[in-house]
């Protein structure tokens, strides 16, 4: 799937969004900056700019969640964001309390990008765990979508000594769809984690 960058482009010279291209692969990153989060910039654009990777053409590379929001947080009135339709089929899990890690491909094996960078600590130390959990290869056209633990990497709530790779959700690049319950377990148990 292709997006055009054009207005990408646009709302970064508005400091709507960042972009970043990887040091050395023909990758960019797409992210929300706080200005987009202060003015409540949210439109189809900027909801999916959570960490999406493209190349420099446009092709998705991995997409990762779409923002989310808190209860109630964006129902004013004046929301131009869809309504949430509880009736639909969802479950219910335990929310890690660590850093997004977005699996992507390199020429030397897969590696792990966080929201906004190819380079944070937590993408660097993800990486290193990536790597001892022997995550090889990744099903075609999806991404996954890891929490990065680690002492140093508290955000709020303690895990002790615990680091680890829990398994979010596999996504698919093109409809941004996940898997079902039954094969994102099936995965997780393979990787063993």
């Amino acid at each position: 799937m292709k997006i055009d960058l054009n207005p990408l482009r646009e709302l970064e010279s508005q400091g709507i969004i960042s972009i970043q291209q990887h040091s050395t692969l023909p990758l960019l990153i797409h992210n929300y900056t706080q200005r987009c989060q202060w003015e409540r910039a949210w439109n189809e654009v900027t909801l999916q700019c959570r960490g999406l990777i493209t190349d420099l053409s446009g092709h998705i590379v991995c997409r990762p969640f779409p923002k989310f929001f808190n209860l109630g947080e964006h129902l004013e009135p004046e929301s131009k964001l869809p309504p949430i339709n509880w009736r639909q089929d969802f479950y219910v899990s335990e929310k890690m309390d660590g850093s997004l890690g977005i699996v992507y491909p390199t020429p030397d094996g897969l590696r792990l990008a966080t929201r906004g960078s190819f380079v944070s600590d937590q993408a660097i130390r993800g990486t290193a765990m990536l790597h001892r959990l022997g995550l090889r290869e990744m099903r075609q056209e999806h991404t996954y979508l890891f929490e990065i633990i680690y002492p140093e990497n508290r955000i709020v709530l303690h895990y002790g000594d615990t680091e680890a790779l829990v398994l979010l959700d596999v996504v698919n690049n093109e409809t941004g769809h996940g898997l079902p319950r039954s094969e994102l377990e099936l995965e997780a148990r393979i990787l063993g984690c």
